[in-house]
C-alpha cells in the first residue's frame, strides 16, 4: 500500500535547527567564539561580532528560548555567589542627612530590594565618597566586577563630563535630570499623570486649576507638566519660583489675588501653604494639592511611585547585563512609570490661619 503523499518522510520530518556548532563550522571558528559574538561580548572583537551574526541570520539561526532561560539562570547564581554584579550610584553634589526621606532614596530601597529578589547582590555607591571624580568611581566599579549600573536621580540636574568611558558597563538612569550621556531610562509618565489628575480636579467641580512650579525642577523633568497644564488651557494659572530662595509672600499673594485659583498643584507643598495669604472677606486660600508624597494627613498627593520605578530599573538592568548590552546605546529606551491619586483621611483642609470672613446675618 503506497503511502499519501501528505504522510511522505520528507514532510513530515521536522528542519533540523540551526546551532552554534553549524555557525562555527561555516565560519571555521570556536563555539565560545560564536557564543560570546551573539552575546555581542566586548571580548570578542566587533569585526567578529558582525561576522558571526550575519552567519547566523544567513543560517537562520535562531536560539532556543528554554536553553536560554537556563543558561541565564545559571549565569545569575554564579554571579551572585562570587562578586557584586550590580552597582546602585548617586551622583548627586551633596549630601542629605542619614535617614532622611526623600524621592531619590525610595527609589535606591525598590532597586535594592528588587536586585536582591533576583538573586544580585547591590552596592551603593556616591560619587562624594570619591571626591567628586566619576571617572575614578568608574575605575571603582569595573575593579570589582561589577558590570550593571543604575544612576539614581540626582538631587540637582548634573551634566557627565565628556570623555567617560561607559563601554565596560550596561547603564541605565531612573531620571531625566542626568545630561550629557544618553542612557536608558526609567522614569515617572509625568505628562500623562499631570493629564490624569487635572481630569480628576475637574470632575470634582474644581475650574481653575493652577501650579507653584520651580524653574529648575520643570527643566529637569522636561517640562511635562507645563506640556500637560498648556494642553488643558491652564498655562496661565503656573506661578514660577526660583528654589533657590524662598518664595516672595507679597509677590505670590498678589499673584493669587489676580488669577484666583481653586486648587494649587505642587511640589513643595509645605513651603505653598505657609505663603499663602490669610483668609480674609472675598478672598479664600485655595486648594493645595501635592505632586510628591507627603507626611501631611490632610494633603491629597500624587504618588509617583519611587519604589516601582527603581524595582522595573532594577529587571531592566539584570536584563542588559544578562545581555550584554554595554556601552551608551545607539537608541535610548525610556519606560514610564503610572503615578496615583491619594486622597487623605476625612477631615479639614489645611487653611493658613487668619480672621473668618464675616457670616452674613440671617
Amino acid at each position: 500500500m503506497s503511502t499519501p503523499a501528505s504522510e511522505t518522510p520528507s514532510e513530515t520530518t521536522p528542519a533540523q535547527r540551526v546551532g552554534l556548532r553549524e555557525i562555527a563550522r561555516a565560519l571555521e571558528v570556536s563555539l565560545m567564539t560564536v557564543s560570546l559574538a551573539l552575546r555581542n561580548s566586548p571580548k570578542i572583537s566587533e569585526a567578529t561580532r558582525s561576522r558571526v551574526q550575519q552567519m547566523a541570520e544567513k543560517l537562520g539561526y535562531r536560539p532556543d528560548p528554554e536553553i536560554s532561560r537556563l543558561m541565564t539562570r545559571l549565569h545569575t547564581s554564579a554571579q551572585s555567589s562570587d562578586r557584586t554584579p550590580m552597582a546602585i550610584v548617586d551622583l548627586s553634589a551633596t549630601r542629605l542627612p542619614p535617614g532622611t526621606e526623600n524621592y531619590c532614596e525610595h527609589v535606591r530601597r525598590g532597586a535594592v530590594k528588587r536586585a536582591e529578589s533576583l538573586g544580585y547582590i547591590a552596592s551603593c555607591f556616591h560619587v562624594l565618597d570619591y571626591d567628586g571624580d566619576i571617572k575614578r568611581l568608574l575605575r571603582v566599579i569595573r575593579y570589582r566586577g561589577i558590570r550593571g549600573i543604575l544612576l539614581l536621580p540626582p538631587l540637582a540636574p548634573i551634566e557627565l563630563p565628556a570623555g567617560l568611558d561607559w563601554s565596560a558597563f550596561s547603564v541605565l538612569a531612573a531620571t531625566y535630570a542626568i545630561s550629557g550621556t544618553e542612557f536608558h531610562r526609567v522614569v515617572p509618565h509625568q505628562f500623562l499623570d499631570m493629564c490624569r489628575l487635572i481630569g480628576i480636579l475637574e470632575k470634582r467641580g474644581l475650574k481653575r486649576i493652577g501650579a507653584v512650579l520651580g524653574r529648575s525642577f520643570e527643566k529637569r523633568i522636561h517640562y511635562h507638566f507645563t506640556a500637560a497644564l498648556a494642553l488643558h488651557r491652564y498655562d496661565s494659572l503656573i506661578f514660577r519660583t526660583d528654589e533657590t530662595a524662598p518664595i516672595d509672600k507679597k509677590e505670590f499673594a498678589a499673584w493669587l489675588l489676580e488669577h484666583r485659583p481653586d486648587v494649587l498643584i505642587a511640589a513643595n507643598v509645605g513651603e505653598v501653604i505657609d505663603s499663602l495669604p490669610p483668609a480674609s472677606r472675598g478672598f479664600a486660600p485655595p486648594r493645595v494639592v501635592s505632586f510628591r508624597s507627603t507626611s501631611h494627613p490632610h494633603i491629597t498627593y500624587w504618588d509617583e511611585r519611587p519604589q516601582e520605578i527603581g524595582a522595573v530599573a532594577a529587571v531592566l538592568l539584570a536584563g542588559m547585563v544578562q545581555h550584554n548590552e554595554y556601552g551608551i546605546p545607539a537608541s535610548p529606551r525610556t519606560t514610564m512609570i503610572h503615578g496615583a491619586l491619594h486622597d487623605p483621611e476625612p477631615g479639614p483642609a489645611p487653611r493658613k490661619p487668619g480672621r473668618r470672613p464675616k457670616r452674613a446675618a440671617a
